[in-house]
This record gives structure tokens, C-alpha cells and sequence, in this order.
């Protein structure tokens, strides 16, 4: 299916994946009882990493054609290890929830764990979370993503510890997005700078857009139904000054500049969300969606459609899911 469609959702591993906890949780398996059956597959797993040496020596020449993506796919993948992390985290909390399974939670309070100790940091009043562990501290400043915020996660986090660092976290990244304003349309950017001062600057490092990374801000905060205090009105407007057009893929917060293709249908869904019509959103992923497209696309249909958690939410009370609307 993947070969003839190329779509992502198909790839082999998601898929075989999905089956596996599909037939799990049919047949009522715990997680840690399967672990515990496939601990000698684990163990191969060790020599078959290593046996990988071999193709890869043997292809030796073809990779080095490919050296730079490579290079530039791992220090994506690193950049993204933050927020992967977080969503981890994120779905064994709801699944120790969902199935009572407390392994789940501990997993998930490990992971919160490692979050807290290598990359929440308190700096210039805030506290700020960063990308990856190196790379993004520097002398006078860090660089922070704001999309990294993953809002719907860190309210649960918050209500699930209310000793943790999740409610600041969460409170002073809506105080970020809040201030973080820049270009005419005033958006937040892609990648931010704070100086140890408390200054906030489009980051040098990166293009100045709003774009690809922030276009998942409102999506986080729709999820978490706190548009509002996150203060979007901006995006919102702007977004909406598109009338019935795509909007372009992103604009340039310096000189104005915007992209000459359209926001991709996943960016759709999330601007969907975001101006309060869920019903509007793409129904199916096509094969023209790329990874990333299709991505957003799933995630919007899960901000909008997914139960929410059995759980109190007055600490925290935003606005309405969107739909409620």
C-alpha cells in the first residue's frame, strides 16, 4: 500500500505498529507482560544493529552521496527531540489513564523526569524550554521555539503534578507568545531569541518567518482551548485576511516578504481550528500531502475530535475546544 500511494501514513513501520497495539489491546495484553515475551527479540536486536555496519561499508560510496541529507536528517531529528519527547511523555500519561496501567505512568514520569532536569530552564524571569539539550544556550541569550510548547500535554502534566514545573511553564509560554510580536501582520516567529535581559528578538540564526514552525502555535493552543490567554487575535486576523485563499506557506517578518506556494492543507486545518471552523478541514490525506502536511492534518483532527481527559481542568480553565464552538 505505502509503494503504490507513498503516502506516510502507510509506511511499513507506522503501520505494523498501529496493528501491534490494535491486537494488544483486543486481546487485552498489558504492555509490561508483552515486554517481558519479547525480551530475546530485544536482546537480538543488539547484533542486528551492529550486522547493519556490513550494507552500510558495502554502500559506502552511495552514502557519501547522500552525506549532507543525512547529516542535515540527524540534526533535524535532534532539534525535534525535545517535542517528540513531550508527546511521548504525553501519550503514556493518557494511556495509564485510559487502560489504569500505572507502568505507563511511571514511563511517563521518567520522560517528564528528563525534560525537567536537561531542558527547563529559568532565564530572564521565565521559564523557558529548550529545543535540545545543546546548542541553543548562548552568551547573553537562548533561542526557543515557542511551537515546542506543546500546551495540551503541559495542562495535563500541570493537573497531574501541581508541584511540577509544568503551570509556569505553560503560563509563561502563553507570556511569550504574548510578547513575542514582530513584523506588520505581528506574528510570533518561527525561532526567538530572549537575552538575559528579558529582550525579545526574531532569532538571526534562522530565516525570519512566521512559517513552518509556528504555524503549529495556534494548533497547540486550540488543542489546550486556550487561544485566548496564548493571545493569537494576530494570527487569527491575519489568517482570516486570506478570505477564501490560501494563505501563503509564510511570510517574512523583517521586509514582508511571503512564500510563493500556498500553506499546505494540514496548514489549512490548523488555520480551520483556529478561526473556529473544524468543519472545514480537509476529511482525507492525499498522496501530494508530504510527511509534514499530513502531520498537521491528523494532529488538527485529533485537537478537534479527540475526548477530552477525565479529568478536573478548573487550575487551569481556558477557553472552548474547538468543538464546542
Amino acid at each position: 500500500l505505502y509503494e503504490r500511494t507513498r503516502m506516510a501514513v502507510f509506511h511499513p513501520v507506522l503501520v505494523s505498529v498501529a496493528i501491534l497495539v490494535g491486537l494488544l489491546t483486543l486481546l487485552g495484553v498489558e504492555y509490561p507482560v508483552y515486554r517481558d515475551a519479547v525480551w530475546p527479540l530485544v536482546i537480538l536486536l543488539g547484533p542486528t544493529t551492529v550486522a547493519l555496519a556490513v550494507p552500510l561499508y558495502l554502500n559506502l560510496r552511495r552514502i557519501r552521496l547522500y552525506f549532507w541529507p543525512v547529516v542535515l536528517t540527524i540534526l533535524i531529528g535532534g532539534v525535534f527531540a525535545t517535542v517528540i519527547t513531550l508527546l511521548i511523555a504525553w501519550a503514556l500519561h493518557r494511556a495509564a489513564r485510559k487502560w489504569r496501567a500505572p507502568e505507563y505512568e511511571r514511563q511517563s514520569r521518567r520522560l517528564r523526569g528528563a525534560i525537567e532536569r536537561h531542558l527547563i530552564r529559568d532565564y530572564a524571569g521565565y521559564s523557558v524550554l529548550l529545543p535540545a539539550r545543546r546548542g541553543f544556550e548562548h552568551d547573553g541569550y537562548v533561542v526557543l521555539n515557542l511551537s515546542y510548547w506543546v500546551m495540551p500535554a503541559l495542562q495535563e502534566f500541570a493537573l497531574a503534578e501541581p508541584d511540577g514545573p509544568w503551570r509556569r511553564l505553560l503560563l509563561d509560554g502563553e507570556r511569550l507568545l504574548r510578547a513575542a510580536r514582530f513584523g506588520a501582520h505581528k506574528l510570533p516567529p518561527d525561532w526567538l531569541s530572549l537575552t538575559e535581559g528579558g529582550e525579545l528578538r526574531v532569532a538571526d540564526q534562522w530565516p525570519p518567518r512566521f512559517g513552518f514552525e509556528a504555524v503549529r502555535v495556534p494548533l497547540y493552543a486550540v488543542w489546550a482551548g486556550r487561544s485566548e490567554q496564548a493571545g493569537l487575535e494576530a494570527v487569527s486576523a491575519y489568517w482570516r485576511g486570506a478570505a477564501d485563499e490560501r494563505p501563503p506557506a509564510w511570510v517574512n517578518l523583517v521586509d514582508g516578504d511571503t512564500a510563493d506556494y500556498p500553506l499546505s492543507r494540514g496548514g489549512m486545518a490548523v488555520r480551520s481550528l483556529l478561526l473556529g471552523m473544524p468543519g472545514k478541514m480537509p476529511e482525507h490525506i492525499r498522496p501530494e500531502d508530504d510527511y509534514y502536511s499530513a502531520s498537521l492534518l491528523v494532529l488538527s483532527w485529533l485537537a478537534a475530535f479527540l475526548p477530552e481527559p477525565a479529568v478536573p481542568r478548573a487550575p487551569l480553565q481556558g477557553g472552548k475546544r474547538p468543538r464546542d464552538s
